[in-house]
């Protein structure tokens, strides 16, 4: 089927590469320029682990922008965090992407910490499952990366009537309580937050 479906546009392929050329390539370049130079000034791997209060799990990471193209990351050799030009901003790619690598990159498989099992359990009853956890986690991370650089504008959301959105609205409304309390961190906070939000028979009402 994609064999065919390549063959059907072949004849336009040409129509495409000029409207890339002009259109989508130097945003591309202009975007990959601007964030070299970002990341250069602001480290924000080093930050994310800051706010996370875990380690990152990898001695280098690789962004790749691609004009026309998905989210997403791979946790192999090398790790690459991809991200699209629609993207907010370099740190709040790094916010959401980084914290998945840290909660199940080389060595971070966060379902094996203490009482994670039990959060699993909980949320899962009210139809989650225990990847909820994580995704809720990282789109908060999404938002939390780039307001420690003073940008507020990119908000953690995510649709619909999901435990997910619940659990992010719970952490949310938790967050400062998580920065005033040293002794934890992000992963654990996560995993708490879901046994208070759907433990005890209680669910968080959404806003």
């Amino acid at each position: 089927m994609l064999i065919n479906t390549l063959k059907l546009g072949e004849p336009r392929f040409g129509d495409f590469m000029s409207y890339w050329r002009q259109h989508v390539e130097p945003r591309e370049q202009s975007t990959i320029a601007a964030w070299t130079a970002e990341e250069a000034r602001s480290h924000h791997v080093r930050h994310l682990e800051d706010l996370a209060r875990m380690p990152f799990p990898y001695s280098s990471v690789k962004v790749a922008v691609i004009g026309l193209g998905p989210l997403g990351n791979n946790m192999d050799n090398p790790p690459i965090m991809f991200a699209t030009m629609k993207d907010a901003s370099l740190p709040a790619v790094v916010g959401y992407e980084g914290m998945h690598m840290m909660m199940s990159g080389r060595n971070g498989d966060w379902k094996k910490r203490r009482n994670a099992t039990q959060a699993i359990n909980l949320i899962s009853a009210r139809g989650g499952t225990a990847y909820d956890i994580e995704e809720a986690l990282c789109l908060l991370m999404q938002s939390k990366l780039p307001a420690t650089y003073g940008d507020s504008s990119v908000a953690a959301s995510d649709a619909g009537d999901t435990p997910r959105r619940v659990l992010l609205r719970a952490m949310e409304r938790d967050w400062d309580a998580y920065r005033a309390n040293a002794s934890i961190n992000a992963a654990d906070f996560a995993i708490d937050e879901a046994i208070r939000t759907f433990g005890s028979g209680g669910v968080a009402a959404l806003p």
